[in-house]
């Protein structure tokens, strides 16, 4: 990963149990969540805009509501290391 996303902390990240975000929805995914924040480049988020389906259609309103939900969700926290 951290030659794909070379700026991010693998060290600081948000847990929990979920489903798939695409029928049929199933409850069998574990999401990773990270910390920071990556900066995308106007060019790159452009080409996020011509994204084609199987059908060769453009990918528009990919989203589904959000769902109701008791999933606990956890925290991993990098520990402090000093020098000495």
């Amino acid at each position: 990963m951290e030659s794909f996303v070379p700026d991010l902390n693998p060290n600081e990240y948000f847990t929990y149990r979920g489903s798939l975000t695409t029928p049929p929805c199933s409850e069998a995914i574990i999401w990773f969540v990270f910390s920071d924040i990556l900066p995308i480049s106007y060019q790159d988020l452009r080409k996020f805009w011509t994204l084609l389906d199987a059908d060769g259609k453009r990918v528009v309103n990919n989203f589904r509501p959000i769902q109701r939900s008791n999933r606990p969700v956890f925290r991993q926290k990098s520990r402090l290391h000093f020098n000495t």
